[in-house]
């Protein structure tokens, strides 16, 4: 299994980092290899290459930190491949659902419930990429990148979410700030 989530909750800013999201279920002989990331417009940019180890019968997730330096459409192909290379699972053309500006408010939210995101007074032009979002974080897949949370202009934090976070988790929040 080869899970690919790209943004915070699916939504992206130009210029900005954001997470890349790879939930990898191994059920086969242990693998040692990496996870790619390279860019779908055409090969402009940079390829970064994550590595992963995955003993039988595990399920990781890991956050990868891309930057996203468009704001049309940034595409993404996800590729987990063998340390000789050979791809073992791919996911082509990934880009977050929505994609807004880089000088629009975007606010993560680590909330107790799915209801208790903030919500954002949109602003008057009909514009989706100039209304101000919101993204809900599960605890579990929170980044322990601080790196990743630059994207991010503001966390919401349930104290009762935050006595459960890891302590990477957490010192990554502390780097953020």
């Amino acid at each position: 299994q080869f899970d690919v989530f790209v943004g915070y909750d699916g939504i992206g800013r130009e210029a900005s980092w954001l997470p890349i999201l790879c939930v990898i279920k191994n059920d086969g002989p242990p693998i040692t290899g990496f996870v790619e990331v390279a860019p779908g417009n055409y090969g402009k940019g940079q390829t970064h290459q994550f590595p992963v180890e995955l003993p039988t019968g595990t399920l990781k997730r890991v956050t990868l930190p891309i930057f996203a330096s468009s704001r049309h459409s940034p595409v993404w192909n996800i590729r987990l491949a063998n340390e000789r290379g050979k791809t073992l699972a791919e996911q082509t053309g990934q880009r977050p659902r929505r994609q807004i500006g880089w000088e629009i408010p975007l606010i993560g939210s680590l909330s107790r419930t799915a209801s208790g995101a903030p919500t954002l007074r949109p602003i008057l032009r009909n514009q989706p990429d100039a209304q101000p979002a919101s993204a809900r974080i599960l605890p579990t897949i929170f980044p322990d990148n601080p790196l990743v949370l630059e994207g991010l202009n503001a966390i919401y934090l349930s104290s009762e979410v935050a006595a459960n976070l890891r302590t990477s988790q957490a010192n990554a929040t502390l780097a953020w700030m």
